[in-house]
């Protein structure tokens, strides 16, 4: 998934524009983040993972 986002990133010209990353609670996104990151430093681009990956609250919410 990460390589997804990383290459659609690419296409659209947006590799070190991105400050964060929206998505719902699952743990898989903390993963696909973790691996984004790992892509990002192999192209100089800073992201950090944990201080980008935001989770969306409307979902976090209706799931409780």
């Amino acid at each position: 998934l990460a390589q997804a986002v990383f290459n659609t990133m690419e296409l659209l010209g947006l590799k070190d524009r991105i400050l964060a990353i929206m998505a719902d609670d699952a743990s898989n996104d903390d993963m696909m983040c973790q691996a984004l990151q790992e892509l990002c430093e192999k192209d100089d681009i800073i992201f950090n993972a944990r201080h980008a990956r935001l989770r969306c609250m409307p979902h976090t919410t209706h799931l409780s």
